[in-house]
């Protein structure tokens, strides 16, 4: 384990529950190339096979991802270090929110024999990856997305960095604060629907665009078309196109939705997968809940717009 060359992410589930993105940076420093098949080991020697692909210009961790996710049970702000070997195994460690190390719970129990790491490397021989610079035929537009989702996931990384470090328990817990959905329900003040839905806000950038968590459609095996009709309190429709990048995440245009019903940095929204009779596919249906609207008449609000 000589020159081993590191990387640390902070697992966030809303972008790292699919799949995982490695650093550029880190990949910048590595020797050589990346297998496009790797195993993640931890210290009892257990290991994970996960696959390496290429999703425009970045390296991710992807099949067999999820898997491992499940077996770590890893949870928002667990602090993921990786150590790699220059050949195809990853060794990590898996910090929690206490700064203390996590022990697994479950493992795929493989262990790799001077042998099969030969077979291995025959497999993975001609079948490596490399990040370049992007193809000219990448779209402007795509690379612009993922280079704005790049600074949001290490602004929002940075941020929960700093939270870990920080000893003082108030000041942390204000750092890593999550919009919870289920807040909004604790008082009554809002009925929680029966159909698929999830709790959306405007977001400091992408402002004009609605996400959709990846694990809402998978879930409920969500099938969106092309162009999804929105519908608001009043019944009246928007045509939203659906945007799927190649890692699974999906957003909606809502810009006119917001203008025309003059939504706040700090009101929520409760969108809704409906398909009723006489409809063909499903549409989404917000109700929007203005700021504190879900709280109980008296309820000390101080604190809701210092939390976001």
């Amino acid at each position: 384990m000589e020159d081993l060359c590191s990387f640390f992410k902070v697992f966030m589930p809303s972008y790292s529950s699919e799949s995982l993105r490695i650093p550029l940076a880190f990949v910048g420093h590595v020797k050589g190339r990346i297998p496009d098949k790797v195993f993640l080991r931890n210290r009892h020697g257990k290991l994970w096979p996960v696959q390496v692909t290429k999703v425009g210009n970045h390296l991710n961790f992807s099949d067999g991802w999820v898997k491992f996710v499940d077996d770590s049970s890893l949870e928002f702000g667990d602090f993921l270090v990786f150590d790699y070997d220059g050949t195809d195994v990853f060794h990590f460690k898996i910090y929690g929110r206490t700064g203390c190390e996590k022990e697994l719970i479950g493992s795929s129990h493989l262990t790799v024999n001077n042998e099969e790491q030969e077979e291995v490397e025959e497999e993975e021989e001609g079948g490596h990856l490399e990040v370049e610079e992007a193809e000219d035929d990448l779209e402007v537009e795509e690379c612009r997305e993922e280079n704005e989702f790049a600074v949001e996931e290490q602004e929002l990384e940075a941020t929960t960095l700093r939270s870990l470090l920080d000893l003082d328990g108030s000041k942390r817990k204000a750092a890593v604060k999550v919009e919870d959905d289920d807040d909004i329900f604790e008082y009554g003040m809002v009925a929680r629907p029966k159909n698929p839905y999830f709790v959306a806000k405007l977001r400091e950038k992408r402002r004009n665009e609605l996400y959709v968590p990846v694990d809402v459609i998978k879930d409920h095996r969500l099938k969106l078309p092309e162009n999804l009709i929105l519908l608001d309190e009043e019944g009246r429709e928007w045509s939203s196109k659906v945007h799927m990048w190649k890692d699974g995440r999906t957003w909606l245009g809502w810009r006119a939705f917001c203008k025309w019903n003059n939504l706040k940095r700090e009101d929520l929204c409760l969108c809704e997968f409906v398909h009723e009779e006489g409809r063909q596919e499903i549409y989404l249906k917000l109700n929007i809940l203005r700021e504190g609207s879900w709280l109980p008449k008296g309820e000390n609000q101080t604190d809701l717009g210092q939390s976001s």
